[in-house]
């Protein structure tokens, strides 16, 4: 009966399944798209990111973070 704390992690990494293509020649660097992760969540992405890329979401807002370097 006793209360704990859970401190999540503040990023975690998801794979994108499903978005759609940018336009060749749309680089606005403000641009988002749709994208669903690979945890059923749909979040908004700059337009650069692909199908396959795994990225990092902040678990705070469930926003995107960063996109994961390929090793």
């Amino acid at each position: 009966n006793q209360i704990i704390q859970v401190n999540p992690a503040k990023h975690v990494s998801l794979k994108v399944v499903s978005t759609i293509e940018a336009v060749k020649g749309d680089t606005v660097s403000s641009t988002l798209k749709e994208a669903e992760l690979e945890n059923g969540e749909s979040i908004m992405v700059p337009i650069f990111i692909k199908e396959g890329e795994t990225i990092r979401v902040d678990t705070e807002n469930s926003e995107y973070a960063s996109r994961e370097k390929n090793e």
